[in-house]
């Protein structure tokens, strides 16, 4: 039989362990919750950035898209956007909702639609269905739904009505 002598020496041992296993456990808490808090702060602080650079993203993206009109490409995607401005899907998006006030597929129809309404004045003799693919629409049939709700005629009576008025820069 084994017998355990409790002496002043190993109550002071085992007090000293106990403590030293709460002050481990409480400062792997400490950690725990500083690491967590300080991730929240740093995603809000790069919100905040972000949201302030809104403004400045939007107009880099404008110069481009001006500039460049990679629109006219049938694949052009959302995601494209992110060679001039490096951000993931999400802040590309709000970008446009927030900072050209509608959605990114919105801005790129509404940029298709204003070059196909000039080349249907400006280029008679092109047929519609040239002017849709070099607009960047997947087919004849997509651009004519699209320019019917879009200028509220077909492509056809939009030609025929500003053809007569021989000025590009006066369009219905």
């Amino acid at each position: 039989m084994i017998t355990l002598e409790l002496t002043t020496a190993n109550i002071v041992i085992g007090s000293l362990l106990s403590i030293c296993l709460i002050g481990v456990l409480w400062y792997g808490v400490l950690m725990y919750l500083r690491r967590h808090t300080h991730k929240a702060e740093v995603e809000t602080d790069y919100e905040k950035s972000f949201e302030s650079r809104i403004p400045e993203y939007a107009s880099t993206i404008v110069a481009w898209l001006e500039s460049e009109h990679p629109y006219f490409d049938q694949s052009f995607k959302l995601i494209d956007v992110a060679r001039v401005v490096p951000l993931n899907r999400t802040y590309l998006s709000r970008i446009f909702n927030e900072g050209k006030g509608r959605s990114f597929n919105d801005y790129i129809r509404d940029l298709r639609m204003a070059e196909a309404k000039r080349l249907l004045v400006a280029e008679p003799t092109m047929t519609i269905a040239d002017i849709a693919e070099r607009c960047g629409f997947a087919g004849h049939s997509s651009f004519h739904r699209s320019f019917v709700q879009f200028a509220g005629m077909t492509p056809r009576e939009y030609r025929q009505k500003n053809v007569e008025n021989e000025d590009p820069n006066r369009l219905l």
